[in-house]
């Protein structure tokens, strides 16, 4: 069980199988969560950008890499705290997303203890 306070988390994530299983996890350590399969879903529902503490989003994903989904979201809401989950290991991608602020980036495949360790460090910020 998480020792983070209860967040409102929008989650990315294109494989409906792990989404299914991150909102769970979330949702058991307290959290509410709404998930979105791609980007463009979530930047057409300001209510959900608007609503929630934290972005959890994957970096790759059908119709927008998740710097730009990053960049647009914070558009509309400055510097909303964001994690970052990516199989992919390109060095200047990690160090762009470990320079944003508020921003933890989490190598896949990731754990639940992962996952929560960088929204703990969110919540440190």
């Amino acid at each position: 069980m998480s020792s983070l306070p209860p967040m409102k988390i929008v989650l990315i994530e294109d494989s409906p199988d792990l989404c299914d299983i991150w909102a769970e996890l979330l949702g058991l350590d307290g959290h509410q969560v709404r998930a979105f399969f791609d980007g463009h879903s979530l930047l057409e529902d300001a209510a959900a950008i608007h609503w929630c503490d934290v972005v959890v989003t994957d970096y790759c994903l059908p119709d927008i890499n998740g710097l730009e989904l990053v960049e647009r979201v914070r558009a509309m809401r400055g510097m909303l705290p964001v994690v970052l989950l990516s199989g992919m290991r390109d060095s200047s991608v990690i160090k762009v997303i470990q320079k944003m602020p508020h921003a933890v980036f989490v190598p896949k495949p990731a754990d639940a203890d992962e996952l929560d360790a960088a929204l703990g460090r969110l919540v440190a910020v």
